[in-house]
């Protein structure tokens, strides 16, 4: 008796190999891309405490902050506002707390703590300096 032979049978581990390989590809190169472009990284939160308070001008206060989501739990500081709002100094060898110093004026000034890993997450608290 004679086996049937089906045609192009022997192509079709070739075919679903090459296919696999341009898929795989394709993902590398995204994967490289998301990099480069610094993309956000979903799930990163930033947290500050306090978020709001209120104090005398000249007077100092500690902020503490945290990134939750990320394995880089670093912490950039800064006043909005820039020099009129106030100074912001990383506290002690930890970026995760530091010391704010309100400007003579009174007003109403933020302080943004951001994620290191994705600077586009941030917390804000704000301060209101008053007599």
């Amino acid at each position: 008796m004679r086996e049937a032979r089906v045609e192009g049978s022997s192509k079709a581990p070739w075919i679903i190999l090459v296919i696999f390989g341009i898929v795989m590809a394709f993902l590398g190169f995204e994967m490289i891309e998301f990099k480069r472009a610094g993309k956000k990284i979903y799930g990163v939160e930033v947290r500050i405490s306090p978020a709001q308070f209120t104090m005398k001008p000249g007077k100092s206060h500690l902020l503490e902050a945290s990134v939750l989501g990320s394995e880089n739990s670093d912490i950039g500081w800064l006043v909005q506002e820039g020099n009129a709002g106030g100074s912001i100094v990383p506290s002690g060898a930890s970026s995760h707390a530091a010391m704010y110093t309100a400007p003579a004026t009174v007003g109403v000034y933020h302080v943004i703590a951001s994620s290191k890993a994705d600077e586009t997450r941030t917390a804000t608290a704000t301060i209101e300096v008053r007599k």
